[in-house]
């Protein structure tokens, strides 16, 4: 006698793509405001040098600084509307980079898989 197999792996598909969006979600969240902690609150002026974690003196940085989770990927930066962080972060022909985004990932990255692998 044949038996019979019902087959319910969209319905297991659907599950773990709901945990994985929302486990993007959380590290997302936790990565955007470690990297917000991480900007140096150094009084200025003058302001951070060449390769420094740049001050915290107007919060045009810090404010910038967001997060956006589409589906199962998620994206933390500046935000689409603000300049300056790309510009603290990757340099410009007259201003040296500053990077604050990679370190804090990098800083981070352990932490992140970690969130974004839990069932």
């Amino acid at each position: 006698m044949p038996s019979r197999v019902t087959w319910r792996g969209n319905e297991v598909f659907k599950v773990y793509q709901s945990k994985a969006a929302r486990n993007v979600r959380a590290a997302s969240i936790y990565l955007m405001n470690r990297i917000r902690a991480d900007l140096s609150r150094a009084p200025g002026p003058p302001g951070a040098g060449p390769g420094e974690v740049p001050h915290w003196r107007t919060r045009q940085l810090l404010s910038s600084i967001t997060h956006e989770v589409v589906g199962t990927r998620g994206r933390v930066g500046p935000d689409h509307t603000n300049e300056y962080g790309v510009y603290q972060e990757l340099g410009t022909s007259r201003l040296a980079p500053r990077p604050f985004l990679r370190p804090g990932l990098a800083r981070n990255r352990a932490r992140l898989l970690k969130m974004m692998s839990k069932q």
